[in-house]
């Protein structure tokens, strides 16, 4: 969805480029979109997030409520003590 919005809205040949990544080590907050070269990453990221999202890079401006403070990369306690998952 983020790659045919930025195709639709001409971003996506010269602007931005839209690509998958490995872990962002940052999974507690949701699907997570790391914007380079500004060096802020978006987290929480919902699919009705998309079209603010795009207009926004579109005008080389940010979404501030979704963009992640430091605090955020600080790796919950909860998260930390959870004992391993088997499968």
């Amino acid at each position: 969805m983020l790659k045919q919005g930025l195709k639709e809205a001409g971003l996506a040949e010269h602007e931005v480029r839209a690509c998958t990544s490995s872990c962002l080590d940052v999974c507690w907050v949701g699907p997570t979109i790391a914007v380079l070269p500004d060096g802020y990453f978006y987290g929480r990221v919902q699919k009705a997030d998309l079209p603010e999202l795009i207009s926004a890079l579109g005008r080389g401006e940010r979404v501030e409520r979704l963009v992640l403070s430091d605090q955020d990369f600080q790796e919950p306690r909860e998260v930390r003590t959870a004992p391993p998952k088997l499968t």
